[in-house]
């Protein structure tokens, strides 16, 4: 997408590690170029002297540093809050604390061999979940296919889906939970939140362009697999993790406009159910799909 390619662009590529006094004041840079100094001198001239004063002014400047950065960690410590303001800063570093990041080790193929790099173990992982994650056996083929013809028929007499608008879309942008870990475009909510009009106004056009073919676009249902460890397992056993799926944002959020049509029609349904059981919006959504699932499986029990 414009936006991934945008980021990675605007992105500095940086080569390895950053060397550490980078983050030093002026005057332990200073200090670091002058310990050099007198460490150039006593190599080259072996004095005793010269190795006592390179000895003195190298501890002086190791305790410098660390009063320095004992100071930066208390101004660390006495900056967190747990509230919004800092992004929930005192939550993160206590997460932090006690949840360490786990190293994944290679894991065994199943070949007598080991996935070592990202590739080799993508590949491993997605053997094992293709033969893990079957779909369950047809109990009724009569049923399927009938669902299946109904689904691809063309519903030219339905009554095409109301368009969206601006309103609508910044509506549910603000109802979206920040701190949720995005896709594999890297659009979360908080960046959908900071959107310009103009920006918004390309996502109605797209939004009003899908409804109105009846397309949900392939991207937005490529999901990153990322693995979690199970507790208590052997890491080198691709059965000892568990995937979950992060999808994009962005199809989230046409799933919430989808979804706001879906309760309007089902809210316009004249059964006897919607009847019997209220007319609240908290039930009359849920109930009503509980009852057409009833219909559905009772339809599939006259099979047998």
């Amino acid at each position: 997408m414009l936006i991934h390619r945008a980021a990675n662009l605007a992105t500095t590529k940086r080569k390895g590690q950053p060397p550490k006094n980078n983050n030093y004041s002026k005057e332990i840079k200073e200090k670091i170029k002058k310990r050099r100094q007198l460490r150039k001198v006593w190599q080259n001239t072996g004095y005793p002297n010269d190795k006592t004063a390179f000895n003195k002014f190298s501890a002086e400047l190791k305790n410098l540093i660390n009063n320095e950065e004992n100071g930066k960690i208390q101004n660390m410590l006495s900056s967190l809050d747990p509230t919004a303001d800092t992004n929930y800063s005192l939550w993160k570093v206590t997460k932090n604390m006690k949840r360490p990041k786990t190293h994944i080790p290679a894991v065994n193929n199943n070949k007598g061999g080991w996935a070592r790099s990202d590739p080799e173990k993508a590949t491993t992982f997605a053997k094992h979940f293709s033969n893990v994650f079957n779909p369950h056996p047809e109990s009724c083929r009569e049923h399927t296919e009938e669902v299946i013809n109904c689904l691809e028929s063309p519903n030219q007499m339905c009554s095409p889906l109301q368009s969206t608008s601006p309103k609508e879309i910044f509506q549910e942008i603000k109802k979206l939970k920040e701190g949720k870990a995005p896709g594999y475009d890297y659009i979360d909510a908080k960046l959908l939140k900071k959107f310009p009009y103009k920006a918004v106004m390309k996502l109605v056009h797209i939004f009003n362009a899908c409804l109105r073919l009846e397309h949900f676009p392939g991207q937005w249902k490529i999901a990153q697999i990322i693995m979690i460890p199970k507790p208590g397992k052997p890491l080198e056993q691709t059965n000892s993790y568990r995937p979950i799926s992060l999808l994009p944002v962005i199809g989230k959020l046409f799933e919430r406009i989808l979804l706001n049509r879906i309760k309007v029609h089902l809210n316009s349904i004249n059964s006897d159910s919607v009847k019997v059981m209220g007319q609240s919006n908290k039930f009359t959504v849920l109930s009503t799909l509980l009852a057409e699932v009833w219909k559905i499986s009772y339809t599939a029990l006259q099979c047998f």
